[in-house]
């Protein structure tokens, strides 16, 4: 008896978010999101022992506090300029035939690749207030299965790897990337070698959510607000919840003094 499996179409909708913009959701059958687990659970391992230390979403044991720490630990060494950058609509416009080659670089079992094809390339049905209509190939990846999460660090390893290669200084989580330097100028050259690592991988800056500032500026990254205090030769970052206004929730990290520019603000145009 020979079983076959074929995936059936993605139901896909939109879901608003904070800023007003909308994002694509995805609900598969509960016999695709069976297999897409099982799946995971094979290849996930795999790929996990490549990525980068600098990637903290979606793996084990990492999160937004420990990508936090390691931002204090870098600020500590004298890194006290950041480039904030967020991916202009990443899961949907990353590049399926990259991606496609890039797990294939991994995985030789000619099975699970078949598997993972299928559903990379797999149609999907979008979803209207007036009911389900249009049936047409996916651009992209839809959020809301158990594979999605693992094909943005896989297709991000790439930005990961080539940021390493050029010497920036990293913490990225998922789509949301932040570079450290020590100076204005440094900044400026990293916004730029990004921006070109990006426009490899097929992506495009978020011209509204990219910021070049001196950490005396205060910034939210992964919903917490950052800034750097001194005083006299010594430096704290301030960590803040953004989610609540209490004072006990403020974490405080000491650095080392560093010699800092004059000019604590940049603002860079894109």
């Amino acid at each position: 008896h020979r079983m076959k499996y074929v995936p059936q179409p993605v139901k896909h909708f939109w879901i608003s978010k904070p800023d007003g913009s909308k994002r694509p959701l995805g609900i598969l059958t509960i016999r695709d999101r069976i297999v897409k687990r099982a799946v995971f659970q094979v290849i996930e391992p795999l790929f996990d022992n490549v990525f980068e230390d600098c990637s903290y979403a979606f793996r084990k044991g990492r999160s937004v506090d420990t990508a936090i720490t390691q931002t204090s630990h870098l600020v500590g060494k004298g890194n006290h300029w950041v480039v904030h950058v967020d991916i202009e609509r990443f899961f949907e416009n990353i590049d399926v035939t990259l991606l496609y080659t890039f797990i294939t670089e991994k995985i030789k079992d000619k099975k699970i690749r078949m598997l993972i094809k299928a559903w990379l390339y797999s149609k999907q049905v979008t979803f209207a207030r007036s009911g389900f209509w249009g049936i047409r190939k996916k651009k992209g990846i839809l959020q809301g299965d158990a594979l999605s999460p693992l094909y943005a660090n896989i297709y991000l390893d790439r930005f990961d790897k080539n940021a390493i290669k050029m010497g920036l200084h990293v913490v990225r989580f998922a789509d949301n990337i932040l570079v450290v330097t020590q100076s204005k100028k440094k900044a400026e050259k990293s916004l730029k070698s990004i921006r070109r690592i990006l426009r490899n991988l097929k992506l495009k800056l978020n011209k509204s959510k990219t910021l070049v500032t001196h950490l005396e500026n205060r910034f939210t990254f992964l919903g917490k607000g950052l800034v750097l205090v001194r005083h006299g030769k010594k430096a704290w970052l301030s960590v803040k919840d953004k989610s609540t206004q209490k004072s006990q929730q403020e974490k405080i990290f000491r650095l080392h003094d560093h010699k800092q520019e004059n000019s604590p603000v940049y603002s860079t145009s894109l």
